[in-house]
């Protein structure tokens, strides 16, 4: 788990993956999915901007934007769709060719192409 700089958010990572990013008063969380296994690390960035996350027997670092606003789970379809496709998927993995051993990958949210809800 980790604390926002303003420690009024609280970020915790569960055995299913899944962050949770939510004010400490305990409103909804945001839900970030992601991860195929439990997470080991939780960080926020200095700024409050970035959130890090590595989970168990996975070199991957994982970065998320720092959520705001109404949760996913709360929108309504037309807020989802116009939400989701302002997401992006960035990741910091291991590249043996690269001078540092790591490269970024930085996409649109995948699927999002053929994503049909409702």
């Amino acid at each position: 788990m980790a604390l926002d700089p303003s420690g009024t958010k609280l970020i915790t990572g569960d055995l299913d993956g899944i962050l949770r990013v939510g004010p400490i008063t305990g409103e909804t969380p945001h839900l970030l999915y992601g991860h195929e296994s439990w997470l080991t690390e939780v960080s926020v960035t200095p700024d409050g901007k970035w959130i890090g996350s590595i989970e168990n027997g996975n070199p991957v670092l994982r970065l998320w934007q720092m959520p705001d606003g109404k949760p996913f789970q709360a929108l309504t379809h037309d807020e989802f769709l116009t939400r989701l496709h302002a997401s992006t998927n960035i990741r910091v993995e291991k590249d043996v060719n690269s001078s540092t051993g790591y490269k970024i990958e930085y996409a649109p949210f995948a699927g999002w192409e053929n994503l049909s809800i409702w």
